[in-house]
């Protein structure tokens, strides 16, 4: 069982504290949802889970091991990162942007071999690019591009999954879609955190949560735990209307829109 341990982590930039005494811990199996506003250093934790950025107090620990001092070849190969920024334009095409993808899977000589070719098509189908596989990431749209993001991370095969906003510039149906092959890979024994600002979707799929605000986390637990008006309120600033749903374990929460006052 893979084990990601975020231990009494601290992380400074620039002489500010950016995060703050963290702690959480993710198995293989399960899928855990980090929320919290804007600035509260969602991104900043994600990094530091895929041994991007190295804490300034704390540890990172994948099955017991510090996370920023394994080789980079076995940290590819068992850890990935999907960005925020998603995928950058360049010469290469979806398919060679994947099978490049696969280089932790090589060996000594970096050449894609069948077993990568094979990854390669089942991911194009997987996440339906497979008309799109010979087009550069220039050439598509925001959402297919998003999409490919999501392929590149997973084409690797990785035990980690850290995803920061999958389901961003996605319609509503490949926003489900998404979460919901999120969840499929986690009930296959991967380990998947997701950064979403989407409580709702997210928490449908998600087996525990846990809130940032400025930097510390405000609240973990069950997404019941979590998913709750009080709390979201005291997060997020802003008032919350709760519905609940036959069959759903927590009530859904929406953010009262700001209503305009009626014309006379």
């Amino acid at each position: 069982m893979t084990e990601l341990r975020v231990a009494d982590v601290g992380f400074d930039r620039d002489g500010r504290t950016v995060l703050a005494g963290v702690e959480c811990v993710a198995r293989s199996g399960t899928l855990t949802v980090i929320a919290g506003p804007n600035g509260a250093g969602k991104s900043t934790l994600l990094k530091l889970c895929a041994g991007l950025l190295r804490p300034s107090t704390g540890e990172v620990l994948l099955d017991g091991a510090q996370l920023a001092s394994l080789p980079s070849r076995e940290r590819a190969r068992r850890v990935a990162h999907l960005a925020q920024s998603g995928v950058t334009t360049g010469p290469f095409t979806v398919r060679e942007l994947l099978l490049q993808q696969r280089y932790a899977h090589q060996g000594f000589w970096p050449f894609a071999t069948q077993q990568d070719e094979i990854a390669c098509e089942g991911m194009l189908r997987e996440a339906e690019l497979g008309k799109l596989a010979d087009r550069k990431p220039s050439e598509l749209s925001g959402g297919e591009r998003q999409r490919l993001a999501l392929a590149l991370a997973m084409v690797r095969d990785p035990e980690v999954l850290l995803l920061d906003e999958p389901a961003a510039a996605l319609d509503v149906a490949h926003q489900v879609t998404t979460f919901r092959r999120l969840r499929d890979l986690a009930d296959r024994g991967k380990t998947v955190v997701v950064v979403s600002h989407d409580l709702n979707l997210a928490a449908a799929v998600a087996d525990a949560m846990l809130i940032l605000v400025a930097g510390r986390v405000a609240v973990a637990g069950t997404p019941a735990e979590v998913l709750r008006q009080d709390v979201l309120e005291r997060c997020f600033g802003v008032e919350f209307t709760e519905w609940k749903l036959a069959g759903l374990p927590f009530p859904l929460q929406l953010p009262l829109p700001p209503f305009r006052a009626a014309r006379h």
